[in-house]
């Protein structure tokens, strides 16, 4: 139970935060939940008169906060009714007559709210709200005011048919007036904060309220300390809609406890502050700060509450900018990324003591109703800024020059949901859920310093390999979003570069050329550049758009090289002879690179044809951006050297 002491710490630590609300998730006070979004805000005086309501149109401040027991905390399908805000289902007296489409619950309701109306712990507020909701209609009186819109028979409407400029505000906040909810506000003269939902003396004296009703008194096995215990635990954990729990203990009437336990305080048992303030820790967490893929959430925390970089981002989103600053701004170079990176991570250091505590949790289910802990792990501030350092390192890390999109290009490491993309590229559930379950296995390995998984290396090589034979030529298209394989193969290339260069640390590979480095598969990965290259420029010169050989046979050149260099050099003749006629000093060019390449192989390499690792898109990235740069120097300051005397140099 860590996580859980963890959490409640984090929460204890920010609850000076608590209630406030900034557009995303709050951090719940203890006894009450999130409803993502209120319709109806319902004005009364302080004597419980009706004064008026309006439809709540704007998504920022929907959001509210209201009392709930245990049971309305986290129900599902039951009828457990809250005990001061909700559905008009709960909340009208009229719901059946007005609607009758599900069964009402207002019996339940009021019976909720007297009791807490007329108890010692009643705020004058929630007074008002009782002695409006003995008697009143509350569907009446929305329809009155022109809140609700009724049909012909009076009832209300089911869904708009007119106009859509004429639509009700209550079709734009929701499409079925039935479902909505509701929320008070009580004006009374010389009260600063007339919202129910925002008054901190509301929110404490519910919480009194609920200290008074005899809870169930236990050891603690999370605190170590006796205390009321929990009977019921809190739901939508990742998200508003989320069904599913961590902690439950409602199946009495199976297997659950035969044989071990008569009652399920005996597995374990939980105080009732305890987990109110660390499901809610967790929801807030999430919300803030952390990452969701299909049904794993993960997220990580320094429990003293303080910032810390996220290890969900790649080193391009690690660095805080503006959108404007990102294309101008982010560091291309090794030098530049390191010198960032230290003064990044420096700035963490300054603000968390070592010794500081940081978490990192990861959420899976199986099912919509059950949530397991798939990790977890804590770890020294001290620690978690050395590994995340050693992973998004330049000179060490899993860094390499990447190129997601025109405007996302940098050198540094992809994120874990970078490389799950590439090696389970689909767009179906079981592609969804698959590249979950890589993140799980990469994100750990981060924060650990642990090897990559080897399966993931390899698929994410085999698909790069795969895609280099079947890139196309649309080079325009913005967004790598787009169903576009010459910018998912860039996006692999770098990845897949970058995973076998960590994963080979101690060959020590740069990210620019390694003239000197002799390796076959290195070598191979120069040629099957440099013959791309060369016939790629004769296309752009004639305007053509069109796959080179290089790129057509690239896959079946990584499994049989040789073989299939004897195939595509005798290729390369045509547009050889083209650059002679029309540039002969890019025939020089790309001839010098081809003889220099080939003279570095050991005879027995060359003649090899093994299958080539990952290492040869390592030489094959490497040779094409020095090509590129080379040709952009060799544009700016041509040489004064001829065909002629390339030809003489060659005789002799």
């Amino acid at each position: 139970m860590s996580w859980m002491y963890d959490l409640y710490q984090t929460y204890q630590n920010c609850i000076s935060i608590v209630g406030k609300e900034n557009g995303k998730i709050p951090l719940n006070p203890v006894g009450h939940v999130t409803v993502k979004q209120a319709h109806i805000e319902v004005r009364l005086d302080g004597n419980g008169n009706f004064k008026g309501a309006e439809v709540i149109t704007n998504p920022n401040k929907a959001r509210t906060i209201i009392p709930a027991t245990e049971k309305s905390a986290g129900r599902t399908s039951g009828p457990e009714a809250h005990p001061l805000c909700d559905k008009l289902q709960y909340s009208a007296r009229d719901y059946k007559e007005s609607c009758g489409e599900k069964p009402p619950h207002f019996d339940k309701y009021i019976e909720q709210l007297a009791d807490w109306a007329t108890s010692e712990y009643a705020h004058s507020k929630v007074k008002a709200v009782y002695q409006y909701q003995k008697n009143a209609n509350l569907i009446s009186d929305l329809i009155r005011h022109k809140i609700l819109i009724p049909d012909k028979y009076g009832k209300m409407l089911e869904k708009w048919e007119g106009d859509k400029k004429d639509e009700p505000l209550i079709f734009r906040a929701t499409k079925q007036q039935a479902e909505s909810f509701v929320r008070w506000r009580v004006e009374i003269e010389g009260d600063p904060c007339p919202e129910l939902h925002l008054d901190k003396a509301v929110w404490e004296n519910w919480q009194q309220y609920l200290q008074s009703k005899e809870p169930v008194k236990g050891f603690c096995c999370v605190s170590g300390k006796e205390t009321s215990l929990a009977t019921h635990h809190p739901r939508k954990i990742r998200s508003d809609g989320d069904g599913a729990k961590l902690i439950s203990s409602n199946d009495t009437a199976n297997f659950t406890f035969r044989g071990r336990f008569t009652q399920a305080e005996q597995a374990c048992s939980i105080g009732f502050d305890v987990t109110q303030k660390a499901h809610s820790a967790l929801r807030w967490l999430i919300g803030l700060q952390g990452k969701n893929y299909d049904n794993l959430s993960v997220v990580a925390w320094a429990i003293s509450g303080n910032n810390i970089p996220n290890p969900t981002q790649n080193t391009y989103e690690l660095f805080p900018q503006t959108e404007q600053e990102a294309q101008a701004s982010t560091p291309y170079t090794a030098q530049e990324v390191s010198s960032s990176l230290i003064k990044l991570i420096g700035g963490y250091k300054a603000k968390l003591a070592p010794t500081e505590n940081i978490a990192m949790l990861m959420l899976d289910s199986a099912t919509s109703g059950r949530i397991s802990i798939k990790f977890y792990q804590r770890l020294t501030s001290a620690d978690f800024l050395e590994k995340l350092y050693a992973w998004h390192n330049p000179d060490i890390g899993c860094s390499w020059h990447q190129y997601f999109s025109k405007t996302q290009k940098f050198l540094g490491a992809p994120s874990a949901a970078n490389i799950a993309s590439i090696v389970y590229p689909g767009s179906n559930k079981g592609d969804n859920n698959m590249r979950a379950n890589a993140i799980s296995c990469i994100l750990p390995s981060i924060i650990q310093g642990r090897p990559l998984p080897r399966d993931i290396i390899q698929s994410c090589i085999r698909q790069t390999i795969r895609l280099g034979g079947i890139k196309s030529k649309q080079k325009d298209t913005k967004d790598i979003k787009t169903p576009n394989n010459w910018f998912l193969f860039e996006k692999a290339l770098g990845i897949a570069c970058a995973l076998y260069r960590y994963q080979n640390k101690n060959r020590r590979y740069q990210v620019s050329l390694e003239r000197d480095r002799t390796s076959r598969d290195y070598l191979y990965g120069r040629l099957l550049a440099v013959a791309e290259a060369l016939e790629q420029s004769t296309l752009d010169n004639n305007s053509e758009n069109r796959s080179t050989n290089a790129e057509r046979l690239f896959q079946k050149f990584a499994e049989r090289p040789f073989y299939t260099w004897s195939i595509l050099e005798p290729l390369l003749n045509p547009y050889k002879m083209r650059l002679r006629n029309k540039n002969p000093n890019y025939l020089i060019f790309y001839q010098k690179k081809l003889d220099e390449i080939a003279c570095k192989f050991l005879p027995e390499d060359f003649t090899s044809d093994k299958k080539l690792s990952g290492e040869f898109l390592l030489g094959y990235h490497c040779q094409r951006a020095d090509i590129y740069r080379e040709k952009v120097l060799k544009e700016e300051a041509p040489e004064e050297d001829s065909l002629e005397d390339h030809t003489e140099t060659h005789k002799n």
